[in-house]
């Protein structure tokens, strides 16, 4: 096959994996993290892994330019509505920065944080959609 066509292909695997949040298990024999099926995809197409996970920090980087965009557009409703002030808002997208950047998420720190703050998890999360959104939220609110 063509690159013109493994690379399109590749990507929307990675775009689907990554939006569906698709955890990372190690390769055996690679210096890189891959899950199984791209692992498969870089072994068959004989792939360079580099270039691979450049491909993978490109589409995580623009799902979180889409997910902060779309939440900071619900936070401004829901100050314009008066259901948050302006500095929750702020601690909003900071914290959702924050999970961004440390790619793990620790329950009680979470909820301790939002209560702390005065803030229902609900708004950290809209950008999920509903039925996500509900199962994660089950998780946290356990």
């Amino acid at each position: 096959m063509s690159k013109k066509i493994i690379i399109p292909s590749l990507a929307l695997a990675l775009a689907v994996l990554v939006a569906a949040g698709v955890s990372q298990i190690s390769a055996q024999e690679s210096d890189y993290n891959f899950p199984p099926a791209i692992e498969k995809l870089v072994e068959h197409f004989g792939l360079n892994e580099e270039e691979v996970q450049g491909v993978i920090d490109e589409v995580r980087a623009d799902h979180f330019a889409q997910m902060q965009t779309i939440l900071e557009e619900r936070l401004t409703e829901a100050v314009e509505n008066g259901q948050l002030t302006e500095e929750q808002k702020v601690a909003l997208l900071n914290k959702h920065e924050e999970m961004h950047q440390e790619r793990f998420m620790n329950r009680e720190e979470l909820r301790t944080w939002a209560e702390d703050n005065g803030i229902e998890l609900k708004y950290l999360f809209p950008a999920m959609g509903q039925a996500h959104h509900g199962r994660f939220m089950h998780h946290i609110e356990e």
